[in-house]
């Protein structure tokens, strides 16, 4: 199947992380398309439909899910690899010159998708891997304009292979960058797999849905302000809506689970994003008010009194897109990012609380308190230095 085939690049600017926050930069797209047909400019991200190639590549990079291919849903093609027979599938990509096999020994079938190798997300390779041992053909890869995603290709895969050794399925997946000269064996010609089919009843009902946000001025769920704000638990509103994480990635969590709680055995535990928080963190939370798919939040625990109060910081692994936005919005740099061993990944954690005291001026709940106000209150410039600044700026003495 020729990747053209697959349709073209959807984006939706209104969930990018540039388009949310000012000042971000998150250049994970840019950065990864071999096309060049995205770029940032201070207006936020810009796409360049003419210069896309329908790679697919950004499918699996963007953190918050704003990119999409008509025509292309990669559960079609996990569906399709889990309902053959032979033991192990081999993938080629769309713009492969010889997407065949020759059979050697131990059965296997071949799928050509549409898209780019880098344009799988990990869970699907997850999910193929976790039942059937997965080849990745990349030999091709030093001769296509997309070389540049054979290095992403490699590390989806390392990945992965984590996963799947903390699962005790170690050796199930794996990248063939040479193909063996002389292999006998007739040719296995690859199915194209992985197109999205929409039955009639499918495309009415998107038709009346579509009619339907036209005449109520409704958005999409998955973007433009149609979702309700939800309210913090310490009492600030932030105004932002309860998560943009990509579909995939609840699949991967759910995936991951189930295979890991099957196992009879665990080998070494994956890495993945973790967060520590340090003893001067105020609980101002800027930290859990900027997370784009809500892999950390805060809440407030009612003691025995109205007075006692606890805060908690709660921490998902396999939600965070690792944007490090939690970061960049601490003010105080309370925050520490990294990637460490996770045994149970998808298991929310506790990774900091404490008594909280409601600030005197606005009322925000807070760990460290000063003077009774809250971080921002007592950041605040009093009066009298705000009337001296202005009379400096003015040219009069203070």
């Amino acid at each position: 199947m020729n990747l053209e085939a697959a349709g073209k690049v959807r984006w939706e600017p209104e969930i990018c992380l540039n388009q949310l926050y000012r000042g971000v930069e998150c250049r994970t797209c840019v950065e990864r398309c071999p096309a060049g047909a995205l770029s940032l400019t201070e207006g936020g991200l810009r796409f360049d439909p003419e210069a896309c190639e329908e790679c697919g590549v950004c499918l699996a990079n963007c953190p918050t899910g704003v990119f999409r291919l008509e025509g292309w849903d990669e559960r079609g093609l996990v569906q399709r690899v889990r309902e053959s027979e032979a033991g192990r599938a081999v993938l080629f990509c769309g713009r492969h010159p010889a997407p065949y096999r020759k059979e050697a020994g131990e059965a296997c079938d071949c799928f050509q998708v549409p898209v780019c190798l880098g344009g799988l997300t990990k869970a699907a390779l997850f999910e193929i891997a976790s039942e059937k041992k997965l080849e990745l053909m990349v030999d091709a890869c030093a001769g296509c304009g997309k070389k540049d995603c054979a290095e992403f290709i490699r590390q989806q895969a390392k990945q992965v292979c984590e996963m799947l050794c903390a699962c005790q399925n170690a050796g199930n997946l794996f990248l063939t960058e040479k193909r063996p000269d002389g292999e006998k064996g007739r040719k296995r010609k690859a199915v194209p797999s992985g197109e999205q089919v929409c039955s009639r009843r499918q495309i009415i009902f998107r038709l009346a849905e579509a009619g339907r946000r036209t005449l109520t001025g409704e958005r999409p769920a998955s973007g433009g302000s149609g979702v309700p704000r939800v309210p913090v638990p310490n009492g600030v509103r932030t105004g932002r809506r309860l998560s943009y994480h990509p579909e995939w990635t609840e699949r991967l969590r759910r995936s991951y689970r189930q295979a890991y709680e099957s196992a009879a055995e665990h080998g070494e535990p994956a890495a993945w994003p973790a967060i520590r928080i340090r003893k001067n963190c105020t609980n101002c939370n800027m930290c859990a008010s900027f997370c784009p798919t809500w892999a950390l939040r805060i809440e407030v625990e009612e003691g025995e009194s109205p007075e006692q109060m606890t805060a908690a910081h709660y921490f998902q692994p396999m939600l965070c897109a690792d944007c490090r936005l939690c970061e960049a919005a601490c003010p105080i740099e309370a925050i520490v990012r990294d990637r460490l061993p996770a045994e149970r990944p998808f298991v929310t954690q506790i990774i900091c609380r404490g008594p909280v005291t409601a600030c005197e001026k606005c009322g925000a709940l807070t760990y460290n308190v000063s003077g009774g106000r809250c971080y921002w209150c007592s950041s605040e410039a009093s009066l009298e230095d705000i009337k001296a600044a202005v009379r400096r700026k003015l040219g009069k003495k203070t």
